[in-house]
């Protein structure tokens, strides 16, 4: 019978993985599981200049690797492999969760048959989390690992298009919390997240998040009417100028003059993307 039960859960679900110059650390963090094929597995590759997608094809015969022909970001590549999902829950995990297949199953057994069902479901992935509370309500969770119910999102939708990079999960949570969904993290259940190894960093990756940090913070809190005191942009955008002028070292004086050059791109109407669908943002030695 719990062989059974786990199978079912297994044909419930699929597992999404965004992939940027990611494979050495999806084989050591996300390996085992894959290879496990107890879920249907969907890789969408962004692009990557490393060869991730033929050695991710090699290595993970039983996964669907999708190639993209440009760096989509994080959210259109997620609404990627979420187009492919023929179950009807998807898990979309960073490359760098030391995840299971029985965290999997775990998180899936103790959230789809709550009442209210959540739309969104996750374990504990910060320490400050995992405060072994049971199942508690949330407005918001990290992207790093979100369970959804595909069902509940047919008059939502999913993550904007309109975002490369940062915010695109607030944003959906966001939605999902005005429209009355459920959102629920199980504080019973911790998963490791080793934060910033889900690609190689360079100086010219960093310059880029770093723009899209800004322009993807300003963008969130335009659309939903939220740019005013604390959040007004001109504030934001005078302490990103201040820092790049003032802060104790380089590296940190370059990372808040990206941020400047994102909130300052969007205030004068530039989108994320250019017209030809690649990213916009700094890209300096």
């Amino acid at each position: 019978m719990e062989n059974q039960a786990d199978e079912d859960l297994s044909k419930a679900l699929s597992v999404g993985i965004v992939s940027y110059n990611s494979y050495d650390v999806i084989v050591r963090c996300l390996g085992r599981l894959i290879d496990t094929s107890a879920f249907s597995f969907l890789i969408v590759d962004n692009c990557s200049t490393d060869g991730s997608a033929q050695k991710l094809r090699e290595r993970f015969p039983n996964a669907t690797v999708l190639s993209m022909k440009q760096n989509l970001g994080y959210g259109r590549a997620a609404n990627a492999a979420i187009e492919n999902c023929r179950s009807p829950y998807f898990l979309l995990v960073n490359p760098d969760l030391m995840l299971s297949a029985s965290d999997v199953h775990a998180l899936l057994s103790s959230t789809r048959d709550l009442v209210p069902k959540p739309a969104i479901a996750a374990p504990a992935v910060r320490d400050k989390e995992a405060v072994r509370q049971g199942i508690k309500d949330k407005k918001w969770i990290s992207g790093a690992l979100m369970l959804f119910d595909l069902q509940q999102f047919k008059d939502i939708g999913f993550f904007d298009e309109n975002i490369f990079l940062f915010s695109e999960e607030t944003d959906l949570c966001f939605r999902a919390t005005h429209a009355g969904k459920r959102i629920v993290v199980n504080t019973d259940q911790f998963v490791e997240h080793l934060k910033g190894q889900s690609s190689e960093p360079n100086p010219a990756t960093e310059d880029l998040k770093n723009w899209h940090f800004a322009w993807s913070h300003f963008y969130f809190f335009a659309k939903h009417k939220l740019a005013y005191g604390r959040k007004s942009p001109y504030r934001m955008l005078l302490i990103y100028f201040l820092k790049s002028l003032f802060s104790g070292n380089r590296v940190k004086r370059r990372k808040f003059r990206n941020r400047f050059l994102g909130g300052f791109a969007f205030l004068r109407g530039r989108p994320a993307f250019a017209a030809d669908g690649t990213p916009n943002g700094a890209h300096r030695k």
